[in-house]
């Protein structure tokens, strides 16, 4: 910051004064700025969320322990990634909206949501294929579900380095290289879980299980309409991204 003074005895005399200003800006969301509260206050909503379904679940398996098999508790383990997940997200929000400085986590909150969204998929998909339910065993289908799950974590983990270190994707190419390949995988995922359902309740009709024959189906219902809620989030998410005016 630079101050002159024109000295009245000698207005033709300029002195140059050099000096350093501290600036804190504050709003009525302390230092967060309009457009990050909304997300403070998604991550504190979620981390209830998240604790209360691991909790349930925990009660549950409590219950049933006697019955449990492996995939359920690697359900719980996705569970418990979301939870930590969002408490890192919060704590990074609510330390910027307290001191005005971001925490040294967000790599670490990135990686733990690569890991919780990898995990859910590669469960889903083992889920479809009817592990335990008709199937002993994967067998070949394991490798596959193996390669999935670590190229999916990869395209996450690159994706999860931009956002963590504030990189900007102007480059038109670059942005298709990290965003395109995940929105791919996951469709390809969508039809393999959706195939492997088919395979799954056709095993179940022959075999006259109507029991497990019905969950397959809710199963079916509740994939699809995940699907539709992914597709219109997406929509809604470029429309606002192309549409939407600075906070």
């Amino acid at each position: 910051m630079t101050l002159k003074f024109n000295g009245s005895d000698a207005p033709k005399r300029v002195y140059n004064i050099s000096g350093q200003a501290f600036v804190e800006m504050r709003n009525t969301h302390e230092y967060l700025s309009s457009l990050d509260y909304p997300l403070w206050q998604l991550y504190a909503g979620l981390v209830g969320i998240y604790s209360f379904y691991a909790l349930l679940w925990l009660i549950l398996m409590a219950m049933n322990w006697t019955d449990l098999i492996r995939l359920q508790y690697w359900i719980g383990a996705v569970v418990a990634l979301g939870m930590i997940e969002k408490c890192v997200f919060f704590n990074t929000y609510d330390s910027i909206k307290k001191y005005g400085l971001s925490t040294n986590l967000l790599i670490f909150a990135h990686c733990v949501s690569c890991l919780k969204r990898t995990l859910a998929r590669v469960l889903v998909i083992v889920a479809s294929t009817g592990f335990g339910i008709v199937k002993p065993r994967l067998g070949p289908v394991l490798n596959k579900v193996l390669a999935l799950g670590v190229v999916y974590f990869a395209l996450c983990g690159l994706e999860g380095y931009f956002d963590a270190t504030n990189t900007d994707i102007v480059d038109s190419q670059s942005e298709v290289l990290v965003k395109v390949p995940i929105i791919v995988l996951d469709a390809g995922i969508c039809y393999w879980i959706l195939l492997s359902l088919v395979g799954t309740m056709r095993a179940l009709r022959v075999r006259q299980n109507n029991v497990k024959l019905a969950l397959y189906r809710h199963f079916t219902v509740a994939i699809l309409a995940s699907v539709a809620i992914s597709v219109v989030f997406l929509i809604w998410s470029l429309y606002l991204f192309n549409s939407g005016k600075c906070v």
